[in-house]
């Protein structure tokens, strides 16, 4: 049965808010939602730009879900899957039906999967990206329920299992070879600290290539200004063939 996602621990909402306050006080959204994913000129959803104010998406619920399932076919990038999420997630937000629509359409491919008995790393992915950023969706409209449009959020509907976090590391244990994959369970696990937080960003530090837009995103997300990839491996005692020293 699904009911809207809550985090019921006040201290962990209150270090959220922290967080998700930008400098000009306007809420930008959780580790998920609020920076956008480098993805160059790949085709994702339409965007003015980083912040959530430039959502340009002009289209009806049913096209709006149709075009966002359609972005993330099998050959679409993990990065491209990333930001269309992040946008899909942000638009929806004023539209709970439309929200909703989105994940069973994503529920529908898993069930295809599961049909098939044929583990998918891209479907698993989606599934459990959706919701984690459904959830820290939730805890920006537990405190701001107003969306840029002047429309109300509400709480978006999120199923209580599977965990996102346990989809998104099957999905990576499915594709080893794709360190996007850790470089998303990075963020997913960056606040609040999961333990396993380390080791994944550790793998996608190792697993980036120089000049790639992972390299791009993981100095953007967790580097400081002016630092490289090799900056970032060297903190982490990574050689630059990716192996640990």
């Amino acid at each position: 049965m699904k009911k809207a996602a809550r985090i019921g621990v006040s201290a962990l909402a209150t270090l959220v808010i922290s967080l998700i306050v930008s400098v000009d006080g306007v809420l930008a959204g959780p580790p998920l939602l609020c920076h956008a994913i480098e993805i160059g000129e790949a085709k994702s959803l339409p965007w003015g730009g980083g912040a959530w104010q430039s959502d340009k998406i002009d289209l009806k619920d049913d096209a709006f879900v149709a075009r966002t399932l359609e972005l993330l076919s099998p050959d679409v990038a993990v990065l491209t899957r990333m930001e269309t999420i992040r946008r899909a997630t942000i638009h929806a937000a004023e539209r709970p039906k439309a929200a909703d629509a989105l994940l069973s359409g994503i529920h529908a491919r898993v069930a295809k999967m599961n049909a098939a008995k044929e583990p998918d790393a891209i479907i698993l992915f989606d599934l459990g990206y959706f919701m984690a950023c459904y959830i820290q969706m939730n805890i920006v409209t537990d405190h701001n329920s107003t969306g840029y449009s002047g429309k109300e959020r509400k709480a978006l509907a999120v199923p209580d299992e599977p965990r996102p976090y346990e989809l998104v590391k099957k999905s990576a244990s499915l594709s080893p070879a794709d360190a996007s994959i850790e470089f998303a369970l990075a963020l997913l696990t960056s606040y609040p600290t999961h333990a396993a937080h380390k080791t994944h960003l550790q793998n996608a530090v190792a697993g980036a290539t120089e000049g790639s837009f992972l390299a791009t995103n993981l100095v953007q997300h967790f580097g400081r200004q002016g630092q490289t990839l090799t900056d970032l491996r060297t903190s982490f005692g990574i050689a630059a063939n990716g192996e640990r020293r």
